[in-house]
């Protein structure tokens, strides 16, 4: 690879990342984007495709949805059991809750949370440029015992809100989960394989931790981060490649700060 090539490919991965940022630091709490317009609404075994958009706007339950590159906005209550996405975003407004099923983000895929999102399964990224954002500090996810796993290229998780997970697997080198100020990341389980996959650019933000630890690589280079380890929480074994939490800021059980691991 040439200087120029490589010049230029460090320089698209860093406006990669810096936009990943910029959801962190400047959410849209208003949801005054594309979400608030009107359009057709979404029915059941519907195709969305690139370049439409379908809505689903009342109570809503949707037994099976394929996203195939287009958009699906949430402004209601929405229950949908089956989705097979294949490229394509996904918006829950400020007003909207959703009950999403188990999904593959298979690459250019993004689900953007300004309201309530429950998930009654696992959600797994491969490929690349995939994408969620838990937008405003009113936002909220839910996975239950669930889990989410950051795989793929230049992948994101930003949590600018609350968010509940069972298992929270960072599977990516160049994949990112940025967490704004005053976030809650609450999760039972974490592992992660690469080094510094979370950010908290700005202020502080918290990782609760209920069970167990495998922490390959040190977590994190950020201060910013705290660390709340639960009652029956397992700390990670001490390998000669991780630090474990990285210069995360460790709490004592009732999530007073005790120091750095």
């Amino acid at each position: 690879m040439t200087n120029y090539n490589r010049n230029h490919f460090l320089f698209v991965i860093l406006c990669l990342f810096n936009a990943v940022i910029t959801l962190a630091q400047k959410p849209d709490p208003d949801g005054t984007r594309q979400a608030d317009k009107p359009c057709e609404p979404a029915k059941d075994y519907a195709i969305i495709k690139k370049g439409e958009t379908k809505c689903l706007t009342e109570q809503t339950m949707l037994t099976y949805l394929t996203l195939e590159g287009g958009t699906l906005i949430i402004s209601g209550n929405a229950r949908i059991n089956n989705l097979a996405i294949n490229k394509g975003q996904i918006i829950i407004t400020n007003t909207a809750s959703a009950i999403l099923p188990s999904m593959i983000f298979n690459g250019n895929v993004s689900l953007i949370n300004r309201g309530s999102v429950t998930y009654t399964g696992n959600v797994t990224m491969i490929n690349g440029n995939n994408q969620i954002v838990n937008e405003t500090p009113e936002s909220k996810m839910n996975w239950g015992n669930s889990e989410l796993n950051l795989g793929g290229r230049q992948s994101s998780f930003v949590n600018n809100g609350s968010v509940v997970l069972g298992t929270l697997r960072l599977d990516s080198k160049s994949g990112k989960t940025v967490l704004g100020p005053n976030a809650a990341l609450h999760v039972v389980n974490l592992v992660n394989n690469y080094s510094n996959s979370i950010f908290v650019p700005n202020g502080i933000a918290t990782l609760t931790q209920s069970g167990y630890a495998q922490l390959s690589k040190p977590l994190t280079s950020h201060p910013g981060l705290r660390i709340c380890l639960g009652s029956n929480a397992k700390l990670p074994v001490p390998t000669g490649t991780s630090t474990g939490y990285g210069s995360a800021t460790m709490l004592d059980k009732t999530c007073n700060e005790t120091s750095k691991h």
